[in-house]
């Protein structure tokens, strides 16, 4: 059996693209990375981005696509993001109803941000519509890392995610 780095499914002998989630799973042996600090230019400033190291004083603001909105996460330890269902009486922590969250396929249970240690992880948790992370679906259950700058769609309602020191 070949398992996929990405998706860990276990493959059949001898394949050498996931059968699951078309990844390569060949080893290719290659040299050791190195992080790169990314920046960019927003509002005359230079501000760094693409960070996923998550410190004790910093803030989430969630930016809602189409909005003004922000949501600020002072604190995070388990946030299960999604919309409310008069016929469900477990409510979601981050209610996005207000942004046209049934609207635009947005699950009552959606998906859940989780601190851990210092990242920030985001899972889908079934949901119909589906959880993407820059564009790339993310597989139900799954932990996903979150890094500053990130875009998250649930089912069609878009939100980017930010790092601000307190």
């Amino acid at each position: 059996m070949r398992i996929c780095p990405i998706c860990a499914h276990s493959n059949r002998e001898g394949v050498v693209i996931c059968e699951r989630c078309g990844s390569h799973i060949t080893h290719i042996p290659s040299l050791p990375t190195r992080q790169l600090e990314i920046a960019s230019i927003e509002g005359g400033e230079l501000s760094r981005r693409g960070t996923a190291h998550l410190r004790p004083n910093t803030r989430v603001v969630i930016s809602i696509r189409d909005t003004e909105e922000q949501l600020v996460l002072k604190t995070i330890d388990r946030v299960v993001l999604g919309r409310l269902n008069k016929n469900i009486s477990r409510k979601p922590d981050i209610d996005l109803t207000p942004y046209g969250a049934y609207r635009k396929g947005v699950s009552s249970t959606h998906a859940i941000l989780k601190r851990e240690d210092n990242t920030l992880i985001i899972q889908d948790m079934g949901s119909t519509n589906g959880t993407f992370l820059n564009g790339q679906q993310l597989f139900p259950n799954q932990p996903y890392v979150l890094r500053d700058g990130d875009e998250i769609r649930l089912g069609h309602l878009v939100a980017r995610f930010r790092y601000q020191r307190a």
